[in-house]
C-alpha cells in the first residue's frame, strides 16, 4: 500500500441532474514544492446507475491499495475514510467476486473517489463500446462476449454479471464486471 500525499483537496461536490451533465472537467489543487498548483483532469461522462443499494457511498475515501486474484476470479479494492487516513485505521473492502472482466487505470498512489457505483449492463457497454471492442481485438478480453457487442447486455446479464463503475476525484478509475461485491470492515491495522 503506497502513502498517501499530504494536502491533497478536492472540490466540493454539487449536484446536477445528469440530463445536463455530459462531460466534466475535475480541477484538483495540489500542494508542490513550489506552492500550489491546479491539475485538469478529464471525466467520462456519468451513466445511468442501478439503484441497488449494493454498497456504501465512499466518496472522497482514498483507495489505498487493490488486489487483482485472476486463479479465483476475484478483485479486492482497500479503500480509507479521510478521517482514517491520518491514524492509519479504518480500512474497508469492496471484494467483487465472480470477476469476468476489469480495467482499472490512473494510479496516482494518493487515489480520491468520486464514486462507486452500480450501472445497468446496457449502459455499461454503451458507454465502454470502443475500448471494449479494441480491447477485444487485441487480446480477447474480457471474454468472448465482447465479440457481438449489440448482444453484450443481454449475454452479460443472462450470466448474472454486474457493471461496476469507479469513479475518481483524482487518480484511480475505471470498471468491474463480476457477479457480485460485498464490503468487508477492519477498525484497525492488523
Amino acid at each position: 500500500m503506497s502513502q498517501l500525499e499530504p494536502g491533497v483537496r478536492t472540490p466540493s461536490s454539487h449536484s446536477v441532474p445528469s440530463r445536463f451533465v455530459r462531460r466534466f472537467t475535475i480541477i484538483t489543487t495540489v500542494h508542490t514544492a513550489k506552492g500550489l498548483a491546479d491539475l485538469t483532469l478529464p471525466s467520462r461522462p456519468k451513466i445511468p446507475a442501478l439503484n441497488l443499494n449494493m454498497l456504501p457511498s465512499f466518496h472522497d475515501d482514498y483507495v489505498v491499495g487493490y488486489e487483482v486474484d485472476c486463479e479465483g476470479r476475484q478483485i479486492k479494492l482497500h479503500f480509507k475514510s479521510a478521517s482514517s487516513v491520518a491514524n492509519q485505521a479504518g480500512v474497508s473492502t469492496v471484494v467483487f467476486t465472480g470477476v469476468e472482466g476489469y480495467n482499472l487505470e490512473n494510479d496516482a498512489f494518493g487515489n480520491i473517489i468520486l464514486d462507486l457505483e452500480t450501472v445497468t449492463t446496457a449502459a455499461f457497454v454503451s458507454q465502454h463500446r470502443d475500448e471494449l471492442a479494441e480491447s477485444f481485438r487485441i487480446a480477447g478480453a474480457p471474454g468472448t462476449w465482447a465479440s457481438d457487442l449489440d448482444a453484450a447486455p443481454r449475454v452479460l446479464s443472462e450470466r448474472g454479471l454486474q457493471a461496476f463503475v469507479l469513479s475518481s476525484s483524482y487518480g484511480l478509475s475505471g470498471w468491474v464486471l463480476a457477479r457480485g461485491a460485498f464490503v468487508v470492515s477492519q477498525n484497525h491495522e492488523g
